[in-house]
């Protein structure tokens, strides 16, 4: 029997929170099986493809088995790209404590295309996973797109890191959420707004299912 009404959409949303939650303990193991930092990217890029996976195929898809491929298959290659924005993020801090070592030196101008330079760094670190998990390109060519489409379209980009912003910020203030849902949850939102940022830029971008199986992406 098919619960229509409230009753249906509570049913179905506690489904989506059980697969989300599901998705989030993923994540802690992988990210730990990894050693911590080693884990991370992958397991964090093995979460956007499972929700990508879940928006083009549908649901019914063997989690544990999903994620364990995309983990296994991206784990270097993701590790590279964690490698490249660590070196970026690094300087930018040397940047910042240089700058402060000017003291009333320092011009307004100099401070505020930093603050500029790492809000574009953040942005652009959100958009490498959808990125990732949505398109089939050459290593340096997503943090490149990653730059680029901040650039391209910040006010989308921005809206973006508004909506991550909240989702931490309430899940800061609902004991429990954190851990259940720290990254399965902005995770399925910033998927969602990136796949309308994409179809704004292409139109085909986005097709309406994938037409291979586990790991499949798009020709970006």
């Amino acid at each position: 029997m098919i619960l229509q009404g409230w009753a249906g959409a509570l049913v179905r949303a506690g489904r989506w929170g059980l697969r989300l939650a599901y998705l989030n303990l993923l994540w802690i193991l992988f990210t730990l099986v990894g050693a911590g930092v080693l884990g991370l990217f992958p397991a964090t890029s093995a979460v956007f493809s499972v929700i990508r996976k879940w928006m083009t195929d549908g649901e019914a898809l063997p989690l544990f088995r999903t994620f364990w491929s995309f983990y296994r298959a991206d784990w270097l290659s993701m590790n590279a790209l964690m490698l490249i924005y660590l070196v970026m993020g690094l300087g930018l801090i040397l940047d910042f404590r240089l700058v402060q070592g000017w003291g009333e030196a320092v011009k307004p101008w100099i401070l505020l295309f930093l603050i500029f330079a790492f809000s574009v760094y953040l942005l652009s670190l959100i958009h490498l996973f959808p990125l990732y998990a949505h398109c089939r390109l050459r290593l340096l060519e997503y943090v490149l797109q990653s730059f680029l489409l901040t650039l391209y379209r910040p006010l989308g980009s921005a809206l973006i890191g508004l909506a991550v912003f909240l989702i931490y910020g309430i899940m800061m203030w609902v004991p429990g959420t954190l851990v259940v849902f720290a990254v399965s949850l902005p995770a399925m939102v910033v998927m969602a707004l990136s796949f309308r940022l994409f179809r704004s830029i292409d139109p085909s971008a986005v097709p309406g299912a994938d037409a291979g199986g586990i790991g499949r992406k798009q020709v970006c």
